[in-house]
């Protein structure tokens, strides 16, 4: 009987998969330019993931693993797709892979600095936000709710934005320097 305490943790895959999805999707799309072919490429690596899971050292990074194995996924379907010219040659999308890896390192430190500038704002600020940016509410709905003007809820969200992202700049600075 084999032993299953050298196998990998499977649920831990899941995990580090579901983690990283949006950011691995965006690294695909980054490659193959087309939002339907990087849903079909994603869909490719996650079974090479899983089949090749037992090759991944837990105490690395995931993402760095699973967008090496994206590269090459997107390479391939790049590859097969060749006669149309739409799509990127090997050298563009080694580039445009190596550009992108360096953002997607740099996506959890801006998620982080994105919640921690969030939670400074005031409750009403940080709840006009949540409300269109993540529940996904229209702004007439949302300027009807706090009673007042639909333009009033664009420029007062415009400047918000503005405000987070300032806040996210500084804080990523912040943090080089005392890397």
């Amino acid at each position: 009987m084999p032993d299953d305490s050298l196998k990998p943790d499977r649920e831990q895959f899941i995990t580090n998969l579901t983690r990283h999805h949006d950011q691995l999707l965006g690294f695909i799309v980054s490659l193959v330019a087309n939002w339907q072919d990087a849903q079909d490429v994603l869909q490719q690596t996650s079974i090479v993931l899983w089949r090749k899971y037992d090759q991944f050292d837990p105490a690395t990074n995931f993402m760095d693993w699973a967008s090496r194995v994206a590269f090459y996924e997107s390479k391939n379907f790049v590859r097969l797709k060749a006669r149309d010219r739409h799509y990127f040659n090997d050298d563009l999308l080694r580039t445009i892979a190596n550009e992108r890896v360096e953002d997607v390192a740099n996506y959890e430190r801006r998620a982080i600095a994105l919640r921690s500038c969030l939670q400074n704002l005031r409750s009403g600020d940080r709840e006009l936000i949540t409300d269109v940016y993540e529940h996904g509410k229209v702004i007439g709905e949302v300027a009807g709710a706090i009673g007042i003007e639909v333009q009033s809820v664009y420029n007062r969200l415009y400047r918000l934005r503005k405000r987070v992202a300032e806040c996210i700049q500084q804080t990523l600075v912040a943090e080089a320097r005392t890397s």
